[in-house]
């Protein structure tokens, strides 16, 4: 069982058409995908800094790892904690113009809702282990896995 609480979905949205329904929705927890290895040395979390995303705007989102055998941030083999730049972010919807990703520097990722969104619209947000840029070196050897909410 995870150590984190479950919140609402990142769902685009106008802010006052989503008013009455924002209590009914909840976000189930982040989905772990294994693409290489038998799973993760540690806890994976994928936790948006808002329930709604308003069409047209941006909000943040973070990943939480967690290690229970250390109780700190998880630690690549160089011993550097690792954080969101070590994941390749995407935003998706059911249409390619509801939202994208952008990064602001490397450890600021944040989803936008496009203008073109139509209100009510589920985003999927995905954070892919290891970065396609992350040298080998900082890598979780023969670890590979994709975390989605």
């Amino acid at each position: 069982m995870s150590r984190f609480a479950l919140q609402p979905f990142v769902v685009v949205c106008l802010l006052s058409a989503c008013a009455e329904s924002r209590a009914q929705l909840t976000r189930p927890p982040t989905s772990i995908e294994m693409v290489r290895g038998d799973k993760i040395p540690f806890g994976a979390e994928i936790q948006p800094s808002a329930n709604f995303v308003s069409i047209g705007s941006c909000k943040y989102v973070s990943i939480d790892l967690y290690d229970e055998v250390t109780k700190d941030v998880p630690r690549n083999l160089v011993g550097n904690r690792i954080g969101l730049s070590d994941f390749d972010w995407v935003a998706t919807g059911k249409r390619a113009d509801a939202a994208v990703g952008r990064y602001d520097g490397p450890n600021n990722w944040k989803v936008c809702a496009c203008q073109a969104a139509v209100v009510g619209t589920t985003i999927k947000v995905t954070a892919q282990y290891p970065a396609l840029t992350l040298p080998a070196k900082k890598q979780m050897p023969g670890l590979a896995f994709r975390a989605s909410i």
